[in-house]
């Protein structure tokens, strides 16, 4: 009887959390899926496009990590967190004062200064949380794809007759996640699960942060590797499918039901994951949808719609198992007071580098071979680097059963 009490789950920590990561992807809703057309119907290149898009990846690499940093360091998460959300919020509102490439330009760089560590620090806060309260992480993180999935239709036709409301939509979405932000527990510092590693090495790598003496397993190289590619695919195909679709004639309201399919593709897979992975492993399923990818890019080079459909609806299986595992995996293999930062090594090479080629390099690849060639090539390049890395984990296991047998 007495270890019927050791777990108890608190349902309130649970409904905030949910929240938490809601109105996170609620704002990114009303934002992401939308932008690139939004660009497009203001007169911009793809190329330019593609910078523009590029800007929150860079802020990944050389802003993010030092949010994370200040976080680890303080101890105060919460404080850190609610600062980004509020920053966010305000700075959305500068896009009201840009008319050119420029004014974009520059208001983009101020919001992303923000915006991109909202992820990283955020998945920080709610696996820590779940951990603590005995709650699963991937069903919290249900709340930011339903969240999604329940707003972007209506974004998408908002935002079809009055093209400028994407900026104020978003900007509520981050003043609601700070308002949630303010009903989580106070700051306390206190040591992680993990213990720290005695030594650790000096290197500078992002923005201060050694991945070295933030990770206790030597396969961290393998895993960013594994997620840059991952993003970079997605990023390639998240960045121009809005323009694709609308360039072959189809509205924002479309645009609106393919991105809610791809977010509701998530929910199955987020309370079924943690159960394949077990089964499976994470590894097999982590290079499962990596293979997909090329498949989800492959759909879209029809050019017909019900083939978008059925790319959107493969989200889950790709997009969503690659961040559940590799945002498990950094929990499991990260040094004690280094959650946030491991977290933000994984967000600057996957949201950061990842985003930054797939959204540049694209960009000029569109303006290149024009989007159909240029979704053919994702496919290609995502497929060949996932079997090089397939083989490569495939030798480092073989190895490493000899060494135990030898």
């Amino acid at each position: 009887m007495t270890g019927m009490t050791t777990k108890k789950i608190d349902r309130t920590a649970g409904v905030k959390l949910v929240l938490i990561s809601a109105f996170t992807y609620i704002a990114l809703g009303a934002f992401s899926p939308f932008i690139s057309a939004y660009y497009t119907s203001r007169g911009l290149s793809a190329a330019k496009i593609g910078i523009l898009l590029a800007i929150g990846p860079v802020g990944s690499v050389l802003i993010q990590p030092l949010w994370a940093n200040l976080s680890d360091r303080t101890g105060k998460r919460r404080t850190i967190y609610l600062l980004v959300a509020a920053g966010a919020c305000l700075m959305e509102l500068t896009y009201y004062l840009a008319g050119s490439f420029t004014g974009f330009f520059t208001a983009t760089v101020l919001a992303q200064c923000f915006i991109t560590a909202l992820i990283p620090l955020g998945d920080a806060i709610i696996i820590d949380q779940a951990h603590k309260h005995h709650l699963e992480f991937s069903r919290m993180r249900l709340g930011g794809t339903l969240g999604w999935t329940a707003f972007v239709i209506l974004f998408g036709r908002i935002e079809k007759w009055m093209p400028s409301s994407i900026f104020a939509l978003t900007a509520a979405g981050y003043l609601l996640l700070a308002a949630t932000t303010l009903t989580l527990p106070a700051d306390v510092n206190e040591a992680p699960i993990h213990k720290m590693p005695q030594k650790q090495e000096k290197k500078t790598t992002l923005a201060g942060i050694s991945p070295s003496g933030v990770y206790t397993d030597s396969d961290w190289i393998l895993i960013l590797l594994i997620a840059f590619t991952c993003q970079m695919g997605l990023q390639f195909m998240t960045s121009f499918f809005g323009v694709y679709v609308v360039k072959i004639g189809y509205a924002q309201t479309q645009l609106g039901y393919l991105n809610a399919l791809s977010a509701f593709s998530e929910v199955p897979v987020l309370i079924l994951v943690s159960r394949f992975v077990k089964k499976y492993g994470l590894m097999p399923m982590l290079f499962f949808a990596c293979f997909m990818i090329p498949v989800r890019a492959l759909l879209l080079t029809t050019g017909q719609l019900p083939f978008f459909y059925l790319s959107q609806a493969t989200q889950g299986i790709t997009y969503m198992t690659v961040h559940y595992c590799t945002s498990m995996w950094v929990y499991d293999h990260v040094a004690a007071g280094k959650l946030s930062e491991g977290q933000s090594i994984l967000g600057a090479v996957q949201y950061g580098l990842g985003c930054i080629t797939g959204s540049v390099v694209g960009g000029f690849l569109v303006d290149a071979v024009g989007l159909r060639s240029a979704f053919t090539t994702d496919a290609v390049l995502v497929f060949c680097v996932t079997t090089v890395l397939l083989l490569v984990w495939r030798c480092r296991q073989s190895a490493g059963r000899r060494r135990k047998t030898a």
